[in-house]
């Protein structure tokens, strides 16, 4: 009778280890599945940042062409005024070389 109970004893512990194992086993899954979703979550924020960035860098590559644009429609109207003003400059420079001929004519009349 002794050997029976030691069989079934030893049955027991069998079972109670196979049991602890799978146990084991099942909280190192339960925490690599964790593990794993919260890793999802990341890469499901790491995405959004990035097309949110992509977003704004296509915005900010729009708007620097924008002003580009701008800056060379600037820089014609610029040189149009410079040059007119250096026209306008050129021209009273010789209306007053011409005024001042007349002027010494006048003085040495």
């Amino acid at each position: 009778m002794v050997a029976p109970k030691a069989k079934l004893l030893k049955s027991v512990n069998i079972h109670k280890s196979i049991t602890t194992i799978a146990k084991e086993n099942d909280n190192a899954l339960s925490l690599k599945e964790l593990k794993i979703s919260e890793m999802k979550i990341k890469l499901n924020t790491c995405k959004k940042e990035f097309f949110q960035a992509s977003s704004n860098n296509k915005s900010l590559k729009e708007k620097v062409a924008e002003l580009e644009n701008e800056l060379v429609q600037n820089l014609v109207i610029s040189n149009m005024h410079l040059k007119s003003k250096q026209e306008a400059e050129n021209t009273l420079k010789k209306e007053k070389v011409k005024f001042e001929e007349e002027l010494k004519k006048a003085q040495m009349t």
